[in-house]
């Protein structure tokens, strides 16, 4: 089965403050996918440094951070681009 699910709004980011808002995108989009609850999802520093994955991709002032970047998590291969699309494909 290939199934894939990507952002629609260019990526989803998550309110001011410090939250880190592509690692909620990852797993959001992850749970799409797998059809299930965000909590279902096992923790994504399983696969990646949610912090480090925040500072590669997220909005650094504005304009944004590496072109992409590519892991596997919980049996799906997610790209994060760095103006904040996920891609999740199976």
């Amino acid at each position: 089965m290939n199934r894939e699910q990507q952002s629609s709004d260019g990526g989803a980011r998550g309110p001011p403050g410090g939250t880190d808002a592509v690692s909620v995108a990852v797993v959001e989009r992850l749970a799409t996918a797998n059809e299930c609850e965000p909590d279902a999802i096992p923790p994504l520093y399983r696969s990646v440094d949610p912090d480090a994955l925040e500072r590669l991709v997220g909005d650094t002032g504005g304009g944004g951070g590496l072109a992409r970047i590519s892991f596997s998590h919980a049996g799906y291969d997610v790209t994060v681009s760095g103006d904040g699309r996920v891609t999740v494909t199976e």
